[in-house]
């Protein structure tokens, strides 16, 4: 497969004092971002709607084209979440974040407003750090362990030059993986949420081929395979796994009221994956699955095997 024009950054911010952050906090850390973006590139745009080349636009509310294939537009950035629910003074805040192909040229940018948001201070309590590097993962196909490349040090204050893109491993010999859900899956179906017992082989299939194609037709520009090829490779595979529903709130400030959204944690074992499917699974780990993947969501790990799992 050819080099993808993505590539995942890993932030480490060293915190002034003790920051409590709030479970799958991949939807506040996008608040704080295109709050912070909006106030570094919009005010020269006056009362004037921001153009369609504004960095505000590119990066956080791109314009959706009348006749466009898809009827929403998600931004070429994803925010993935942070384990840590508490980090203490001193101590280091790490998230990720996935850029999809034009948003590679505003690294720069980015880093920048990540280091001007917590100069500010984030959440109610205006809780400050300082940004203290930026590195690129290195993917070494299901290893669980990742090699991060720096790229850029407060200390010397410049990137350090580096080739962005993401190369997927050589497919192995048929065989078992799972996937670990990291955040909430929302997976819908005629309104309903497709949780233990209704999420189907197909359901799942065809969330990750939309996804894909979504991703590749705003952003990535590959060739993808069409749902017959899909299909083909998906028939053998069998679908198990064990699911928990799980509510979460979260507050939307375009739409300035709170939000409940559901979603499913857990495992989802695949059993006869054929080597043509693998890189595809593989490539979903970056663009998350299901609806709200740009706020973190649907965010999941791929291993081999499938230890400790029942039919669902």
């Amino acid at each position: 497969m050819n080099r993808w024009p993505l590539a995942r950054y890993r932030f480490r911010v060293r915190m002034d004092t003790d920051l409590t952050l709030p479970a799958f906090s991949g939807s506040l850390l996008r608040s704080v971002f295109g709050s912070a973006l909006k106030h570094q590139v919009c005010p020269g745009h006056g009362d004037q709607p921001c153009p369609e080349t504004c960095a505000y636009r590119v990066l956080f509310e791109p314009a959706i084209q009348p006749g466009e294939r898809f009827p929403d537009a998600p931004p070429p950035l994803i925010f993935q979440f942070t384990e840590a629910h508490q980090v203490m003074a001193d101590d280091y805040l790490e998230f990720t974040q996935t850029l999809l192909g034009p948003a590679l040229d505003y690294l720069t940018l980015i880093t920048e407003i990540w280091r001007q948001a917590f100069v500010r201070g984030i959440g109610r309590n205006r809780i400050t750090g300082r940004l203290a590097s930026v590195a690129l993962e290195q993917p070494e196909g299901f290893s669980v362990n990742k090699e991060w490349l720096p790229v850029y040090s407060s200390t010397e204050g410049r990137f350090l030059a580096h080739q962005p893109g993401l190369e997927l491993p050589f497919p192995e010999p048929s065989g078992d993986l799972t996937l670990h859900l990291q955040t909430p899956l929302r997976l819908m179906e005629s309104g309903q949420l497709l949780g233990q017992g209704r999420l189907t082989t197909e359901a799942f299939a065809k969330a990750l081929l939309r996804r894909i194609q979504q991703a590749n037709h705003l952003y990535l520009h590959q060739a993808v395979p069409d749902w017959w090829q899909f299909r083909t490779w998906f028939e053998p595979v069998v679908l198990s796994g064990k699911l928990r529903k799980i509510g979460l709130n979260r507050y939307s400030s375009r739409q300035q009221q709170a939000m409940r959204l559901t979603g499913v944690l857990g495992d989802i074992h695949l059993t006869g994956v054929c080597p043509e499917l693998q890189p595809w699974l593989m490539l979903g780990q970056y663009l998350h699955l299901g609806k709200n993947s740009a706020f973190g969501f649907g965010q999941y790990r791929l291993t081999s095997g499938c230890n400790g799992l029942h039919n669902g």
